[in-house]
């Protein structure tokens, strides 16, 4: 379907909607609901959900329209994606079985930019989505902090084990393969003095380039991130009895007032409260 077509097609809007509680909301990320049918029905208006949703079949075949993407086919063990903003449609050939999470908040969000939700339509050969449905079901009526805290979990690690079951099928490219290594080369020893512009020319690249693609596939800048390993690295030397100033220079920090201020801006905490806790 093009979009010329969507938009001779009537959108209507979900208004279904679950208020989260107070502190609910001050999480970040919340279940608005689970489900599931048995469905024989084909609608004919795209619908805008206006939260995010996964959607999981477990016996029947189908059709799966998202945006201005052409219908793609559905089989039992696929899920589907389904995003705030995007109007989708779907439908069983006869009947099909599913069950459904739908979820939101602005950490949702968040989890959608940095790229752990970008599918719209892969095959759960794990069933982690039936797995977080079964997990949810047993506390959905509850709404207890703890409960609240434990669908947040559930709702995380079903996102985190989707991203990994899409990376698998990925071939990476030839700049993942790139960052991956570098990557792997600054956590196996943080303590060198890592210049960005010899980074960037060892990897034939410009600075400028370097730093965009670093951001994309790591989520922070390349100072950022050096910087996080080597105060991680200066963790590990505190909680083996080092002294502070030790930690620093171990870790490649040449100014102990830098790395007290780098330590807390990483932490939180003060290297001094570190040692003590």
């Amino acid at each position: 379907m093009d979009k010329k077509n969507i938009n001779k097609t009537e959108v209507i809007r979900s208004e279904q909607f679950r208020t989260p509680l107070g502190f609910e909301k001050d999480l970040g990320l919340w279940v608005d609901r689970i489900g599931e049918s048995v469905s024989s029905e084909k609608p004919e208006k795209l619908r805008i959900l206006g939260l995010y949703a996964a959607v999981y079949v477990e016996m029947g075949e189908g059709r799966y329209i998202s945006g201005s993407a052409s219908a793609k086919k559905v089989k039992a063990g696929d899920v589907m994606m389904v995003y705030p903003k995007i109007p989708t449609r779907y439908y069983p050939e006869s009947e099909w079985k599913s069950l459904w999470i739908v979820w939101g908040g602005p950490e949702a969000e968040r989890l959608e930019k940095t790229g752990y939700v970008k599918e719209t339509l892969l095959h759960d050969k794990n069933e982690y989505v039936k797995k977080a449905y079964m997990s949810l079901f047993r506390i959905k009526s509850r709404e207890d902090i703890e409960s609240v805290l434990e669908r947040k979990k559930i709702l995380i690690q079903m996102i985190l084990d989707l991203y990994r079951s899409s990376k698998e099928k990925t071939v990476a490219s030839p700049n993942e393969i790139l960052m991956g290594r570098l990557i792997d080369r600054i956590n196996g020893n943080p303590c060198r003095d890592y210049s960005i512009v010899k980074l960037a020319a060892e990897s034939n690249l410009s600075p400028t380039h370097f730093r965009r693609l670093f951001d994309k596939y790591t989520g922070s800048s390349p100072k950022e991130f050096i910087l996080s390993a080597k105060v991680s690295r200066a963790k590990q030397f505190l909680s083996e009895g080092k002294s502070i100033k030790e930690a620093a220079e171990l870790s490649g920090f040449n100014d102990i007032f830098y790395f007290m201020r780098a330590f807390k801006k990483m932490t939180g905490i003060t290297a001094g409260r570190f040692t003590r806790d």
